[in-house]
């Protein structure tokens, strides 16, 4: 929101200095910052009007001007065309100079002496004006009550400052002049002067016979104003008009469409003119749009309506998007004759879901977006018929159409004065209340000893309640008067989420196996899992599309980290980073249903890939290739320092993963993840020649299950017994299985069980092969014997015959 100094002051009575009024916004909560143009030089340029006219005798294109100030009279040649006599113009007069550094000085030509030079607009410093007969340079002509002699600086205020408003949502009572003129007479408790809304009503006929008004849709629609202006007559409006919009940010169009900007800046109501004989009917309707409805708006894009979208029509047509923008077909021309202008108030939200489907903001959407003060309508459009008539651009017909189904109503709070020093923490009284309540112009319509009732007018309909009007009260008092003070009461020490607490200790574990994080963006390309090798059926393609997406290599939602993970391989290693250690904790987003009606379940999931060598090649450290068991022994780490305990690993099949490389991660009967080998094919669709390994696994689950307080026992009393188990099982058997048997028969007094040997070959029969374990055992309570020993030994070795046929090899 644009103001300007100038304007601001011709409604409140202020001298302050732009930089004071500023910093006192700021302090109230208004950011701001003030617009200065640059300084303008001009000397000797003065008010003169033009007494004389006379043909150049010897130039046919000149004309001989004598121009009178107050005080002396000068004789200028001009060849401008758009001079008459009686118009009041710049004059520079010799000696001076003017905008744009030209010095001015006596020259004769063709005989006859010119001691000056009128100017154009450009020429003092104000650039292009809208002039009347499609002139494309002329003469400034000034306002008919312009004094004269003055310098020409005084008249036009070439140095005025410009407020530019950094406003939230909840001030929407600050998007108009008089909105802001509020606010500065309460925050200096000055005089505030509302505009005349007075119209004379001069024309011909009355409104009811020659112009109709229906609200179909009044719960979007609660008001709606409509009023005439008969005698129309189309031309550039004034200067001073024409100025307050430029300050604003408005470029000027026509006397009558400017008028209704800057009705709009003045009092945040917006309104639209159009061309009463292109409207059939001559009225309008106000209804939500046909489907598949068109309209071809003022800015000539045409757009296809739904039925969302509420439209203000005459009988045959849409003529305009209600809030938004008017309609091409019946818009003010230079032939307009009679204008029909409507002021409403609509439903916000309804507007800004209709700006934002077609892509269409406009100065009115963003007002009537934050619920435009429907009592303010009728001022409004009085305001403008009363300008219109006043500057002689048409007649406003003899009275209005007002059609306010559902009123909108001042709302009475009742404040206490305790409450509010109770908030603030301030010791004001009820006068000094009182005060402020009527610097902000709300009447007080019930005084208590502690309280008062006040009225809240419907421009301010954001304050609902007792809270919001001790906030107001605190603004207008200064918020750098409220004295600071220490909070009190019952404190409790804040402390991150257990989860929080387990992420953050699982990337430090994996950042210290050499591991580096990534970050990837949450979404994928749909083509990402023909990629991977994923099943037509596979639950995970059901991912949610984004309506808007940032490109269409993200176009959907993704339900696995393991293409962002690869991506993040093949980037790295097309540049020569062939060697990497990366994860990634992050969400998916999974969903069962397609349509989405409902929120997805977003998990969050631990992705780690491995791909080249373990260490760069140096005299000391022998390179070791990244391989399945090497991410294995990551993960096992991982679990173990997050207190899981033992991760099981059974083989799987995964189209993704390589066949008879491939793991399914279980954390007791649950199963967590997937671990392997990449498919070499799926390697291909990543560019990357090398082995690369990845596992993907269910934080969320590892999070329900984890134990980060360590657990401390003392160190061992007794000595431990070593024992060697070498057994011959069929070649299918997994170790894994094995080793399950070993554990849980062992019991507490096995320590320790290690595979150590895997055998096939010669002395071992074809389909079968050879494991060897290295089993510890420890007592707490003594040390055991070998004969306690031999008999767990045995044991376990009873139970692998019994489920394995497994023998002892000799």
């Amino acid at each position: 929101m644009l103001v300007a100094y100038s304007w601001l002051k011709e409604l409140v009575d202020i001298d302050e200095e732009p930089k004071v009024i500023s910093e006192k916004l700021m302090l109230s909560g208004i950011e701001n910052t003030i617009i200065t143009p640059e300084r303008i030089t001009l000397k000797d340029v003065l008010t003169a009007r033009i007494v004389k006219m006379d043909p150049h005798p010897d130039a046919d294109h000149l004309q001989k001007c004598q121009l009178e100030t107050d005080e002396a009279s000068y004789i200028v040649l001009t060849s401008a065309k758009n001079i008459k006599l009686g118009d009041i113009v710049p004059l520079a007069i010799a000696g001076g100079m003017t905008a744009d550094g030209k010095k001015i000085e006596k020259t004769t030509f063709r005989g006859i002496e010119s001691e000056g030079m009128v100017c154009s607009p450009d020429e003092v410093g104000i650039g292009e004006i809208d002039l009347p007969h499609e002139e494309k340079e002329g003469i400034l002509i000034l306002p008919e009550d312009t004094p004269l002699g003055r310098d020409i600086q005084e008249i036009i205020d070439l140095e005025d400052a410009v407020f530019e408003l950094e406003l939230t949502p909840n001030r929407s009572d600050c998007l108009s002049m008089v909105g802001v003129a509020y606010e500065i007479a309460a925050l200096y408790n000055k005089t505030l002067s509302i505009p005349e809304s007075a119209v004379e009503e001069r024309g011909r006929h009355e409104v009811e016979e020659i112009a109709g008004l229906k609200i179909l849709e009044p719960e979007l629609c609660p008001r709606c104003t409509v009023r005439v202006i008969e005698d129309v007559k189309i031309e550039p409006s004034p200067y001073w008009l024409q100025e307050k919009l430029r300050a604003c940010g408005i470029r000027p169009i026509n006397n009558i469409v400017d008028m209704t900007n800057f009705v709009m800046m003045e009092f945040g109501q917006p309104m639209h003119a159009y061309d009463y004989d292109k409207l059939s009917g001559h009225q309008l309707i106000i209804r939500k749009a046909k489907e598949g409805e068109k309209i071809k708006t003022i800015d000539e894009s045409e757009h296809q309506l739904s039925s969302d979208h509420l439209i203000i029509a005459d009988e045959e047509k849409p003529v305009g998007l209600a809030g938004v923008m008017g309609g091409y077909d019946t818009e003010i021309t230079q032939g307009t004759q009679k204008v029909l202008l409507e002021a409403a108030s609509f439903e916000g939200i309804n507007i800004r879901k209709t700006y934002r489907k077609l892509n269409l903001r406009s100065e009115a959407a963003s007002r009537f977006e934050k619920n435009v003060d429907p009592n303010t309508t009728p001022v409004a459009m009085n305001r403008a018929c009363r300008l219109i008539e006043q500057i002689g651009a048409g007649k406003a017909s003899k009275g209005m159409l007002d059609s306010y189904l559902i009123k909108t109503e001042p709302a009475e709070i009742k404040v206490r004065i305790s409450r509010i020093n109770h908030l603030l923490g301030t010791d004001l009284s009820l006068e000094q209340v009182e005060q402020i309540i009527k610097g902000l112009h709300f009447p007080i319509v019930k005084k208590e000893m502690d309280a008062v009732t006040v009225t809240v007018p419907t421009r301010k309909k954001i304050i609902e309640t007792e809270s919001d009007m001790i906030e107001e009260i605190a603004r207008l008092y200064g918020l750098n008067n409220v004295t600071g003070t220490l909070p009190y009461g019952n404190s409790s020490q804040g402390t991150k989420p257990r989860p929080i607490l387990i992420e953050e200790k699982a990337k430090e574990i994996l950042a210290s196996a050499g591991m580096r994080e990534a970050m990837t963006f949450s979404f994928m390309n749909e083509s990402s899992f023909d990629h991977i090798h994923l099943d037509s059926e596979d639950k995970l393609r059901k991912a949610i599309k984004l309506t808007n997406p940032l490109s269409e290599e993200q176009g959907i939602m993704r339900t696995t980290l393991i293409p962002n993970i690869l991506e993040v391989l093949r980037y790295n290693y097309v540049r020569q980073m062939s060697d990497m250690k990366v994860f990634e904790l992050a969400n998916v987003y999974l969903t069962d249903k397609l349509p989405l009606h409902e929120l997805p379940v977003e998990r969050r999931t631990l992705t780690c890939a491995v791909i080249g060598k373990s260490t760069s090649a140096n005299w000391l450290a022998h390179q070791e290739p990244l391989d399945f068991f090497s991410l294995k022994g990551v993960i096992d780490s991982l679990a173990e320092k997050l207190g899981l305990g033992k991760l099981h690993y059974r083989k799987a099949n995964y189209p993704t993963f390589h066949p008879g490389r491939t793991a399914e991660i279980y954390l007791g009967h649950q199963r967590i993840g997937v671990l392997g080998e990449i498919h070499p094919d799926v390697a291909d669709n990543y560019d990357l020649n090398e082995r690369c390994c990845l596992c993907e696994m269910d934080f969320e689950s590892m999070v329900e299950n984890a134990n980060i307080v360590p657990n401390y026992r003392p160190l061992p009393r007794f000595p431990s017994v070593t024992r060697d188990l070498a057994i011959i099982v069929e070649k299918d058997i997994e170790q894994g299985q094995v080793m399950d048997v070993i554990t849980s028969i062992g019991g507490e007094m096995l320590e320790k069980a290690v595979l150590f040997d895997v055998y096939e070959g010669d002395q071992i029969e074809t389909g079968y092969k050879s494991l060897g374990y290295s089993l510890t055992f420890r007592g707490e309570e003594k040390t055991l014997t070998d004969e306690e020993v031999d008999h767990i030994c045995s044991g376990i070795m009873a139970v692998l015959d019994q489920n394995f046929n497994a023998k002892l090899r000799s």
